[in-house]
């Protein structure tokens, strides 16, 4: 059927046809009114009612005007007929013979006898409200449009968020107790603050609107229009329902006054879901129109995060805001502990103080004065990390809680029948608890992601005791307190999805165990660094009124550390430490800049890393931390013993700990210093001056069993840098011990450590009794079978004063200078004579040796009187003629000094390179 109706008898003029009536202007939306109103000033116009569009492809007729309103623009339809491409609502007028009394149009009202207005006339309003007199332009009219132009039932249901309901912004004063996140709650049930963010430009996260401010709130709006009469002087507009007020919408005396032409009027008003009764005035005329709005289908999506909290046992519930403070606090953690990371890593020795300093400024907000790092908070399963460290007045506030001894095991909120965590039924749980805001918000959680992360966390903490699915179980043997999260957080248990391997801001070949449920961290590490610090000492030399340097070699310290804690926590991030004696046992301790400050005046050996700038800002993060860590571990030193290649070679010739007893022996200034005490080599060293920049403190080392052997080639190898001249940080009672044991063992073909007594006085008159006796035959004989089945390498190593103990033992027999003749006791003590002197280094070794054979033992030459020349006779006693001339040939090339690169035996070969003894 056309839209266009088929002919109607139209020449009758009483009511309007069927299916036509006057143009109702009040419900016309305003653009096919304004196009309307040119095209139907002259004759009588009728709209038609039309219930749809039907497609016509005929131009419109003459007598009709077609109008399609899409809801933004009214389009007239001219010549063509209606296509595929013209959508909307259809408003269709028809021109009629213009003598009906039913008009609708411009003409409308006129007196047909004299052609102009009617003064007066009576009858019942066309526009509703009542009567009137007088003419009908004048006549007082309002009407309230359907919001939904008609298409949906009575009264019209809306939805927000659907049009034609708009969102708006809303204007709010907050009160003055009150703050953003008790009007989040209000409006959503939990402190989110996105919403308003977004409406509030000029705040931020970080920039919250105060208590008392003026914002905006997100709302909606929704449109009310209609019209009145021409005359209208203003409208009101009354709404009543969830939300309530009036509106006022003054008109400007103007043309459209005397013109006839509608007023149309529309107001925007602020609506929630519920009923609505609309009432406009015009005057004392009013229309009232009820609407309901219906809440959104799709509400507002908006994801949470939860999280483990260990230190309190509870699980939290994570906010927009908290996401926000949370990943950027622990990314500015993070980023510090990378950065020193990497620094350790690369060896960038320059480099550790500066990033250390960062991240003691990083850390610097969570410090407290008296408990060291009490604001650092240690969170599980955030965002599927194990873990995450911020700084807890982040945190202090906006967190929903529930306890896992109660609300989630006890209550079984969040657990199955069996005690184990159910992430669906969690899910249920959570949901129901947060519904009660006033706006609809769907809430998004991934507890599964959660459940799932929790799990990989227990399990990696309780890799030595056996796996747990349920984290819920693990919890219970993970540690929580503070100290336990900053040493996690210093082992970089933030950095990666397992526990780094390396200790930040330790040397980079160090390694930490991952015993960190605990809250320890065990680490292998040298110090300072693993090529070791090149130590020098100031020795005196009686041939000059100068000390003379000894290059001792490269030193280090190879420790085990046990870090435990805040004081853990601070020996891993200071720039300085200082490791000391508590009693017997060694202790590391880091040093804030002040504290080094203060160190450095009471140490002289100690030279601290200078002050990063801004890096006392953090100080206050380890302030009040006093304690140290335990050190186990050896001092070392790089042994050309047991060097393959260019590389250095560090072996261990004195294990750490011990009590130094300051009586033995001096030496309180030296840099190193060698005593010995209750049957032990002990080893005293100042550590700023062994270690080098950024170490302060002294350490105690003990030779032992299995450092003894190191410790004699340690002796040996600084005798001959030293070119055999006394050893100045070695006691003198010390050296006596040393020497005597390394000829008693021989003499006895024992162990060094089994020919250890408790003293000095008690070894010396050992000593005598098994060395310094020259009257057995017996004691000789066994010497030289012992000197040349000697597998502990004693011989190379064994000092001047040793060696001539035992080539006095070798060439005296019963208290005389005695050839035996060629037996095979006197062949053996040859063979042993040659094998020590063929160990000699140089002419300086040779001397030294001589001159300590004379008969009360190896004492100096000024107690003695003896002379080198003496010792070189007593040797050649016992040399047959080739053998005495070999010797002399070998003696006349030694060199003056010793080769002080390589091996002793080396040192010894290069002696023999012109002459050769064997």
């Amino acid at each position: 059927m056309s839209v266009f109706d088929p002919e109607v008898d139209a020449s009758t003029p009483t009511d309007p046809p069927a299916g036509y009536h006057t143009i109702q202007w009040f419900s016309l939306p305003h653009p096919v009114a304004r196009q309307l109103r040119p095209l139907v000033r002259d004759g009588r116009w009728l709209q038609c009612r039309v219930e749809g569009l039907t497609w016509m492809l005929e131009p419109v007729p003459s007598d009709r005007i077609l109008i399609l309103w899409d809801g933004r623009t009214a389009k007239h339809i001219k010549a063509r007929g209606i296509s595929a491409f013209d959508r909307g609502q259809p408003f269709l007028f028809r021109r009629f013979p213009s003598d009906s009394k039913t008009c609708g149009g411009a003409g409308a009202g006129r007196n047909a006898q004299n052609g102009r207005e009617t003064e007066e006339g009576e009858g019942p309003s066309r526009w509703g409200g009542g009567r009137f007199t007088g003419p009908p332009h004048f006549n007082v009219t309002v009407h309230i449009y359907d919001p939904l132009d008609g298409t949906h039932p009575k009264p019209p249901e809306l939805e927000l968020g659907e049009r034609p309901i708009h969102p708006s912004r809303e204007a709010y004063q907050l009160g003055e107790d009150e703050s953003v996140f008790d009007l989040a709650r209000r409006l959503y049930g939990l402190p989110i603050l996105k919403p308003l963010l977004n409406l509030n430009e000029r705040h931020s996260y970080d920039r919250l609107p105060a208590p008392g401010s003026r914002i905006q709130v997100p709302g909606f709006r929704l449109p009310i229009s209609g019209s009145a009469n021409p005359q209208t002087k203003s409208i009101s507009l009354t709404w009543d329902g969830p939300t309530e007020g009036q509106q006022n919408l003054p008109f400007q005396p103007g043309p459209a006054a005397t013109s006839g032409e509608t007023r149309f009027w529309d107001f925007r008003i602020p609506v929630k879901a519920g009923d609505y009764q609309l009432t406009a005035r015009n005057g004392t005329v009013e229309h009232s129109r009820t609407i309901r709005i219906e809440p959104p289908s799709n509400p507002r999506a908006q994801p949470l995060d939860v999280c483990y909290r260990p230190e309190t046992g509870e699980q939290l519930l994570v906010t927009d805001y908290l996401t926000h403070q949370i990943d950027t606090d622990s990314q500015l953690i993070d980023d510090a502990l990378q950065a020193l990371n990497d620094a350790v890593e690369a060896d960038d020795q320059e480099a550790i103080p500066e990033k250390k300093a960062a991240v003691m400024k990083a850390l610097a907000p969570a410090g407290r004065s008296d408990t060291g790092i009490a604001g650092l908070t240690e969170l599980a399963g955030y965002k599927g990390r194990k873990a995450t460290y911020v700084r807890s007045d982040k945190i202090a506030n906006h967190v929903r809680r529930y306890s896992l001894a109660v609300t989630v095991r006890d209550e079984r909120r969040f657990t199955d029948a069996t005690g184990s965590f159910d992430a669906a039924k969690a899910q249920r749980t959570l949901k129901e608890d947060y519904q009660g805001g006033l706006e609809k918000v769907d809430f998004k959680l991934n507890l599964a992601q959660f459940d799932t992360a929790m799990t990989d966390w227990a399990e990696s903490w309780n890799e030595t005791t056996g796996q747990k699915r349920d984290w819920l179980a693990d919890s219970d043997h993970f540690t929580a307190t503070t100290e336990a999260a900053v040493m996690r957080l210093m082992a970089g248990a933030s950095l990666s999805a397992s526990v780094s391997k390396t200790a930040i801001g330790l040397a980079a070949n160090a390694s930490a165990s991952a015993a960190l449920a605990e809250g320890k961290v065990t680490v292998e590490s040298h110090f300072p660094d693993k090529d070791g610090f090149a130590l020098q000492l100031e020795l005196e030399n009686k041939h000059s009124p100068d000390t003379t340097t000894l290059d001792f070699g490269a030193v280090r310290a190879s420790m085990i550390i046990e870090l435990i804690g805040f004081a853990g926590a601070k020996a891993l991030v200071c720039a300085n430490v200082e490791l000391s004696m508590d009693g017997s046992k060694a202790a590391l301790k880091g040093l804030t800049d002040n504290e080094a400050r203060e160190k450095a005046e009471s140490d002289s050996d100690f030279e601290p890393h200078p002050p990063v700038q801004g890096a006392d800002v953090g100080a206050s993060a380890f302030a009040g931390i006093s304690g140290g860590c335990g050190v186990k571990g050896a001092l070392e030193w790089d042994n050309p013993e047991q060097r393959t290649g260019d590389e250095p070679a560090f072996s261990a010739f004195a294990e750490i700990g011990g009590e130094f007893n300051a009586q033995v022996g001096g030496g309180g200034e030296a840099k190193l210093y060698v005593a010995f005490d209750d049957g032990k080599f002990m080893i005293r060293s100042r550590v700023g001056a062994c270690f080098g920049v950024g170490a302060a403190g002294a350490l105690v080392a003990t030779v032992n069993v299995n450092t003894i052997y190191d410790f004699i080639q340690c002796i040996y190898h600084q005798l001959m840098k030293f070119d055999f001249r006394k050893l100045e940080f070695i006691d003198e009672r010390a050296f006596q011990a040393f020497h005597q044991i390394i000829s008693g063992a021989l003499q006895l073909g024992e162990q060094v450590l089994d020919c250890i007594q408790n003293s000095v006085e008690d070894i010396s008159e050992w000593w005598k009794r098994v060395v310094l006796a020259t009257e057995h035959d017996q004691q000789a004989k066994q010497l030289a079978e012992n000197i040349l089945n000697d597998d502990q390498g004693l011989v190379q190593f064994a000092p001047p004063e040793a060696k001539a103990s035992l080539l006095r033992k070798l060439c005296i027999v019963k208290g005389a200078v005695n050839k035996l003749g060629l037996n095979l006791f006197n062949e053996n003590r040859e063979e042993a004579v040659i094998k020590v002197l063929s160990t000699v280094t140089c002419e300086r070794e040779f001397i030294e040796i001589t001159e300590r054979m004379g008969p009360d033992g190896p004492l100096h030459p000024s107690e003695t009187g003896w002379i080198s020349d003496q010792g070189k006779e007593l040797i050649r006693s016992l040399l047959d003629g080739r053998e005495d001339l070999q010797f002399m040939r070998w003696y006349m090339n030694l060199p003056r000094y010793a080769t002080k690169e390589g091996t002793a035996a080396w040192a010894a070969l290069s002696a023999q390179q012109e002459v050769k003894l064997v």
